[in-house]
């Protein structure tokens, strides 16, 4: 649910504490009040929150504008075993870039 599309109990207790809503109860909050899917999302971004590894931070900002690498901040790397969804990702994200 969301911009983010976050999934399973535990992630929605963990944004439930951290914004102070209860999602656990209420998830569709993630999905239907755009005050709190996009919370989500910008804190999740800043602090890397989805994957653990990618930070806004790490791709844009300080001079960098790697939009190709800040997909990781929410999607995992891309498939190899998919190369041509790859491409069409790749391709989207370069249109946005420019």
């Amino acid at each position: 649910r969301g911009f983010c599309q976050i999934t399973g109990r535990v992630n929605y207790e963990y944004w439930a504490k951290k914004l102070g809503i209860d999602l656990v109860n209420n998830p569709d909050l993630a999905a239907t009040d755009i005050s709190v899917a996009s919370r989500i999302l910008v804190v999740g971004m800043r602090e890397g929150s989805f994957t653990k590894k990618h930070k806004l931070a790490d791709h844009i900002g300080g001079g960098k504008r790697d939009f190709m690498n800040a997909r990781r901040i929410i999607n995992a790397p891309e498939d190899p075993k998919n190369p041509k969804n790859d491409a069409e990702k790749k391709k989207a994200t370069k249109a946005i870039a420019l």
